[in-house]
This record gives C-alpha cells, sequence and structure tokens, in this order.
C-alpha cells in the first residue's frame, strides 16, 4: 500500500517478521502517522475468497468444549460490566460455526450471525441458528443490533474502517461495539502476522479507528496477546486522531517478535536434543499443534500419534495418515514423550496423564516457554 487507508498517510516503515513465520505471509508495514500495521500489498479478492472455503475451516474451527471454557466467562463478564441486557438484539460478524452465537441463544439473547465461509455457516445453521451467508455489508442498515461483536474480526477485513462505519449504522443509538484483536503483546508461538490478517492493531491504532469511524472509547484493555475494546456513537476530542510514537511502536512489534523468536528456539532446542528416533505423541488436535508441526522441527520426528479429548474429532485425518485418537487409546500407544499442544487445557490434560500412568519427564508442555504478561494498560 502507497497510502494508509486509516489515515491516508504515505509515511511507513517495513517490519521484518523474523524467521519463524510462513512462507506465504506478505511483507507488513507500520503507518507513522497512525500506527496501523498493514500488508504492503493488499491481497485480492480471490485470494481471500478462496482462503475462506479452504484453509479457514481447517485453522479456525474450534470445539464447543474450548469455546466454552473461553466464551462463557467472557460473556458473563459483559454482563456483569452491563454491556449485555436481557432482551438486546445481537449481531456476531463473523461468527464462524456460531459457537458463541449459541451460548447467546441460549442465554435468551435475540441474536444473528454473519459469516463469508459457506462451510462455516452449515456447520452453524445445523445448530439451528440464524446465520447469513454473506458479507458485513450485505446486511441492510434498517435493521438494528443492540450489541455487535466482532472478535477476531477486523483484522480480517481489506477495509476496516468502512466496516466499522457499517457497523455503526446497524447499531441503535445507544448500542454497544464489542471488539477483541490479536495484538503483538504476549509473545507466543501463534502470531498475529499472518497471510490472512491485511491489518494488526496495537492500542494506538485501534484507537484511531474508533475516533475516525465516529465512534467514543468506553473501555480498552490488552490482555496477554488480545485488545478488547468497548465503543459506542459519539463525538471525540481528538476529532483528527491521535499521533502515533513509532518509535515506540515499533520497539512494541520488534520486542514481541524477539520474545517469540527466543520463545520458539527454546521449543526447538528442547526438541533438537531428543533421539532422532524419539516417539511422540501430541495431545491437542489444534491450530498450535498444526503451527509446531509446520513451523518446527518437531515433523522430524517419530510421531506416533495424534490425542485429542474432543470426541467429535476422534477419527478424524490430522496430520499425514495419522487419525485422532482418545485419551483412552494411550495404553496402546508405543511412545517416549508427549507433546501437549494446548495452551487453555495444558494443566487438564498434564492432570489425564498422570492418571493414565504418564511419567513427568515424558511430558513436555508449550505453557513452560509462554511469556506471562500483565494487561498492558486499560480504562
Amino acid at each position: 500500500m502507497s497510502t494508509c487507508p486509516l489515515c491516508n498517510s504515505h509515511a511507513f516503515q517495513v517490519v521484518e517478521l523474523g524467521k519463524y513465520h510462513h512462507p506465504d505471509t506478505p511483507a507488513y508495514q507500520l503507518c507513522k502517522q497512525c500506527g496501523l500495521v498493514q500488508h504492503r500489498q493488499v491481497l485480492s479478492p480471490a485470494a481471500m475468497a478462496a482462503f475462506y472455503e479452504g484453509d479457514y475451516v481447517d485453522e479456525y474451527i474450534e470445539t464447543e468444549y474450548t469455546q466454552a471454557k473461553i466464551y462463557v466467562p467472557y460473556l458473563e463478564h459483559l454482563e456483569n460490566e452491563g454491556w449485555l441486557a436481557a432482551g438486546d438484539r445481537v449481531l456476531d460478524v463473523g461468527c464462524a460455526k456460531g459457537d458463541f452465537l449459541r451460548l447467546l441463544k441460549d442465554r435468551g439473547y435475540d441474536c444473528m450471525g454473519v459469516e463469508p465461509s459457506h462451510a462455516m455457516v452449515e456447520h452453524a445453521r445445523k445448530k439451528g441458528l440464524n446465520v447469513l451467508c454473506d458479507s458485513l455489508e450485505s446486511l441492510s442498515d434498517e435493521q438494528k443490533f443492540d450489541c455487535i461483536f466482532l472478535n477476531h474480526v477486523l483484522e480480517h477485513f481489506v477495509d476496516p474502517l468502512n466496516a466499522l462505519l457499517k457497523v455503526k449504522d446497524l447499531l441503535v443509538t445507544d448500542g454497544t461495539i464489542l471488539i477483541c484483536v490479536p495484538t503483538f503483546a504476549a509473545a507466543q508461538p501463534a502470531s498475529p502476522f499472518k497471510f490472512i490478517h491485511p491489518y494488526v492493531f496495537g492500542e494506538t491504532s485501534l484507537k484511531n479507528l474508533a475516533i475516525h469511524a465516529g465512534c467514543v472509547i468506553k473501555k480498552i484493555q490488552c490482555i496477554g496477546s488480545n485488545i478488547h475494546a468497548v465503543l459506542q456513537i459519539g463525538n471525540n476530542l481528538e476529532h483528527e486522531g491521535i499521533a502515533c510514537d513509532s518509535a515506540s511502536e515499533f520497539e512494541k512489534i520488534y520486542s514481541f517478535i524477539t520474545r517469540r523468536e527466543q520463545m520458539l528456539d527454546a521449543i526447538c532446542d528442547k526438541i533438537a536434543k531428543w533421539k532422532q528416533d524419539t516417539k511422540v505423541v501430541i495431545y491437542g488436535a489444534g491450530a498450535l499443534s498444526n503451527f509446531l508441526l509446520k513451523e518446527t522441527c518437531l515433523a522430524a520426528y517419530n510421531i506416533v500419534g495424534i490425542v485429542d479429548s474432543d470426541e467429535k474429532k476422534h477419527g478424524k485425518k490430522f496430520w499425514k495418515d495419522l487419525s485422532i485418537l482418545p485419551p483412552s487409546y494411550f495404553h496402546n500407544l508405543d511412545y517416549d514423550l508427549v507433546v501437549i499442544a494446548s495452551y487453555v487445557f495444558a494443566e487438564e490434560i498434564v492432570n489425564t496423564l498422570r492418571q493414565l500412568g504418564v511419567k513427568e519427564e515424558q511430558i513436555l508442555t508449550i505453557n513452560e516457554f509462554a511469556t506471562q504478561n500483565q494487561p498492558c494498560s486499560g480504562r
């Protein structure tokens, strides 16, 4: 891009992603004026559409078990804070296969979703959910919602400003927009810099996006690897946006990249000490295990089993010719080590493995290498 789509600036600085990134990941640049990190070249609509009907389904579908553990406390927090109230009409933008939408429906909200992926919509509709298979722009402005969710969605739009303006048009006057975006904060194997993320937001750029869209930021907080924001319609004092301290923003980005590299180096160093014929079981058949197999040296070893607690995954092909097995199958496996490829359920998995008789020295958790981060700000 030669012009920033948010502030129309032409002043950019190239972001070097380091050695651990997918080869398909485009180059990024930082806008020195508003702080928005963006692809240097815009993805074609055809490339975006192909992804949403292909790799997207495998990469982004989570289990009900995972979503329930993450989303139920989140939803309860929003209700306790007063951002959601009984009887609210709610829209979930980019609802995927509808796990969060179903939680909303089960709690009595009048809710619907919009999702561009036909495969995801098929999953959602099987649950009896009201989901439109189309783009956000296809919704009529006559439809009004009390609350609109954009959960790990805003970074996918080719034009996030127009997307947020559209969301604002769909909102009742005193309605609420709830945003969660991945950011460059807590170091972890997964990275916000990827093919399908034309933009990566920091707090400054997300604030500027809200200001340019005519929204007031009621709350913004960086927790771990995500920024959470609550927006409402209204005027800001900073009509022209917040000036970005590009040197400080660049330092944050490279601190994240460096810490992530150090963590992945540590993982690879530990794996590299294994004997070449080490027999490995991976516990957790999801995005993290996919990443470790594709981006580290883990795949060079003898992977003898993929295990997951989710019954709906059992029997499905995951890596090469290996199908996903239930934990009870451990007794039939000949293995030397078990790699736990999960953040959220690591402690539960360790307890399960202990009950199955797996020795402590045979267990490797990715959490051992994760950097613990406190919320970076909030108001």
